[in-house]
């Protein structure tokens, strides 16, 4: 009975000792340290009206009716302040058509995402007998679902305004487009829509 006894709390030890040895194996593998590298990452955004039209000039020349959007028109951040690093963009010409583009950098071991606030100064307004200097602006919040496969940084999908505007279709290559319907940039000086733009800095 004894030895019985002795035989059952041997395997009954042998049985708890594999299964720590394999609780500490899974807590290893759990903390192991990610990859603590902070990578590029870059997409494109065109601004279109209703009609199809696109709204972005990348020539650097001022136009002397201005409808399209210009570099001077647009600013990003990040959303929240401080959340990543602040987005780099330009206006840049593509085959077709020109583009806003923009690029940031990405952590996964900090970040789950990348959101940023595009606005764009659609209108400005000189108006009244003392030509007081007024703006209409529009905001929207551009959240990029990212992750990290061998160093590169893989965008899952894009969200406008929490509405989804992108998605991966498998083509990792690809850099992500969006595209935002926007009314015109327009100028009004004492009434008069889309008068030629001054200098304005």
């Amino acid at each position: 009975m004894k030895t019985y006894l002795f035989q059952l709390l041997a395997v009954l030890s042998c049985f708890l000792a594999s299964c720590s040895f394999d609780s500490a194996k899974n807590d290893a593998l759990d903390t192991e340290p990610c990859n603590d590298k902070t990578l590029p990452f870059q997409y494109s955004i065109i601004i279109t009206d209703k009609g199809g039209l696109v709204l972005l000039d990348a020539n650097l020349l001022e136009i002397e009716y201005d409808v399209l959007y210009s570099k001077k028109n647009i600013k990003m951040f990040s959303y929240p302040e401080g959340s990543s690093a602040e987005p780099a963009y330009s206006i840049q010409k593509y085959e077709q058509e020109s583009r806003i583009v923009v690029a940031t950098e990405f952590n996964e071991c900090k970040q789950e995402h990348v959101t940023m606030i595009l606005e764009l100064n659609q209108m400005w307004c000189a108006c009244g007998p003392d030509s007081h200097l007024e703006h209409i602006y529009t905001y929207d919040t551009i959240r990029c679902d990212l992750r990290v496969l061998n160093d590169s940084v893989i965008c899952e999908k894009i969200s406008v305004n929490e509405i989804l505007s992108w998605e991966n279709d498998g083509r990792k290559q690809e850099e992500p487009c969006i595209t935002l319907v926007k009314d015109r940039h327009s100028i009004a000086v004492m009434g008069l829509l889309n008068a030629p733009s001054p200098d304005i800095k």
